[in-house]
């Protein structure tokens, strides 16, 4: 026997052992699960004034870190089906539907690139922009970030991994949210 044919006999189980634990976890268990992360800010204004500026989609790059510019993509600026482009840079951009309109309190947002896809590393992701009143004439935030991951076990296992980084992500659009708000305030 060769030196090649016994380092083949030796890894050989190696190699089937390895294909075997890659495919199981890219298996798709529980990759339809939604995963969430949500932060809640009490905001210094009432739910109408706070509402004002939230339906105005414009915005967001004011308080969503990274995100530089805010463009309109569709006829209609709000409601139901308005679309926007949010730029992290000149060419780096995500896409944002309308997908539920709550006159006066909220909406939630498809996240996906051009060709419909949702970004990496999910499979399918929104955000939920919610307000709510507060005691003392105050509105409650509450940004709502969802997703599945793509990849199956190890998609799983990946958002566990960024969990701290998924909510920290959520909390900063939460609390610049709450800042930009109350810096337009008279």
């Amino acid at each position: 026997m060769s030196k090649c044919e016994k380092i083949l006999k030796v890894i050989a189980p190696f190699g089937a052992v390895i294909l075997l634990l890659v495919i199981w976890l890219n298996y798709p268990s529980g990759e339809n699960e939604m995963i969430s992360f949500e932060s809640t800010q009490t905001i210094n204004m009432g739910k109408a004034p706070a509402w004002e500026k939230l339906q105005d989609l414009t915005l967001a790059h004011h308080y969503v870190p990274g995100i530089i510019k805010t463009e309109i993509t569709s006829d209609n600026t709000t409601g139901l089906d308005a679309s926007r482009r949010v730029y992290q840079s000149a060419a780096r951009y995500l896409n944002e539907t309308v997908i539920e309109w709550n006159e006066g309190s909220g909406f939630l947002l498809h996240l996906y690139k051009d060709n419909g896809t949702a970004p990496f590393p999910f499979k399918y992701a929104e955000f939920r922009y919610q307000l709510e009143d507060a005691p003392d004439g105050k509105a409650s935030i509450k940004v709502l970030l969802s997703f599945q991951m793509a990849g199956g076990r190890l998609g799983q296992w990946f958002s566990g991994l960024l969990a701290k980084e998924f909510q920290r992500r959520t909390d900063d659009v939460a609390k610049n949210l709450k800042d930009y708000y109350e810096s337009l305030q008279p």
